[in-house]
């Protein structure tokens, strides 16, 4: 509680900090809505608006601002790990908005952190990329700039609910999208998350990695049922098997997708809670990331079991918990696929069923 604002509602500030003589943008502007006396509201308008624009609109680049970037009054600290985090200023929407040219670190040392260069070359091309927004952006790069700016978990609702239509995609294009059947997306309790934040701006598809139970790798013996048309009444059956006896796990026909393609090696992921989930990957090397092996991934397939069935696959067939993955797509996925030919069959095919299915 402070008596900037009369004690009426809590602002978040770390603990030992005082906003006496300070403005901050958490402790001003009352909006409609909120339990607080209108009049009031109106009266501290007449403050703080012509307050911002003093700071935001003088002339050439605003005037000088001192920006705690971890936290007012906390001491500046360019990390990876805390530039990384969804709460950074950098990754807050309300924040970024609000940059300036002529802006000044608080809580710097007399010590330089070995991460600041970079981190202060990106805070200053910040605000000229901002500003120059290509307006004539096609809508394919909107999208892709979109998605990178979603939740984890609705990126995530989107890789597993929404077959891709470009070869070795994660995500649905634009086009697609707005053809297909809208699907409510449940929370989902893992997340999709980029990695590298910094990304998150750039014009580049990214990388996106979470931490799903794995298996070690399967073999699809047969898929005993069209995927693609369904089986009418039978749900179809897809038959995995490794060096051991075969296991066969009913799938459901109208969220089961993909190249699956048989007597490929495939690892199969974990994803979904609110229903069992399934991706099918081709896992094509590993490495490090942010101190931990991390397998790099192509995504095939996605396939959908009920519980029971999945409960039957565990205990059958030990999964590794939370086996660190970054997906690879594009072309990327394209020059390190081992199996590109039989993937781009079983895409071909999947695409003309697709088509066959609109037309009906």
């Amino acid at each position: 509680m402070t008596p900037i604002n009369g004690h009426r509602w809590l602002v978040p500030i770390p603990r030992g900090i005082s906003l006496d003589h300070v403005w901050l943008d958490v402790a001003c502007l009352w909006w409609e809505g909120k339990k607080v006396d209108d009049q009031a509201r109106l009266e501290e308008w007449k403050l703080d608006v012509p307050t911002i624009g003093h700071i935001y609109q003088a002339k050439p680049d605003g005037r000088p601002c001192i920006t705690y970037f971890n936290g007012l009054g906390l001491p500046f600290d360019p990390s990876p790990t805390v530039v990384e985090s969804d709460r950074h200023w950098f990754n807050r929407v309300w924040t970024v908005q609000e940059t300036l040219f002529g802006w000044l670190p608080g809580g710097l040392s007399a010590a330089p952190h070995p991460d600041g260069p970079k981190f202060f070359s990106r805070l200053r091309d910040l605000p000229q990329s901002l500003r120059g927004f290509d307006a004539s952006a096609s809508l394919e790069s909107a999208w892709m700039l979109l998605i990178k700016h979603m939740n984890g978990w609705q990126r995530l609702a989107l890789l597993i609910q929404y077959q891709s239509d470009v070869p070795f995609g994660l995500f649905v294009s634009w086009a697609e999208f707005l053809r297909l059947t809208f699907r409510p997306t449940p929370d989902y309790w893992m997340e999709l998350d980029l990695v590298d934040p910094l990304e998150v701006r750039s014009n580049k598809p990214g990388q996106y990695h979470n931490d799903p139970p794995a298996t070690e790798p399967y073999y699809i013996g047969s898929l005993l049922a069209d995927m693609h048309q369904g089986s009418g009444p039978q749900a179809p059956q897809l038959r995995l098997y490794d060096r051991a006896d075969p296991i066969t796990v009913q799938v459901s026909a109208t969220e089961t997708y993909g190249c699956l393609v048989p007597n490929v090696p495939c690892r199969i992921l974990d994803l979904g809670d609110w229903s069992e989930l399934w991706a099918a990957v081709e896992a094509v090397g590993e490495r490090d990331l942010r101190g931990e092996r991390a397998l790099e991934m192509i995504k095939w397939g996605v396939i959908e079991v009920d519980r029971s069935e999945h409960e039957k696959f565990v205990e059958l067939g030990p999964w590794n918990e939370g086996t660190r993955v970054i997906y690879l797509s594009s072309g990327e996925a394209l020059a390190r696929s081992g199996y590109v030919d039989k993937y781009m069959e079983a895409f071909n095919k999947a695409r003309k069923s697709r088509k066959a299915e609109n037309r009906s």
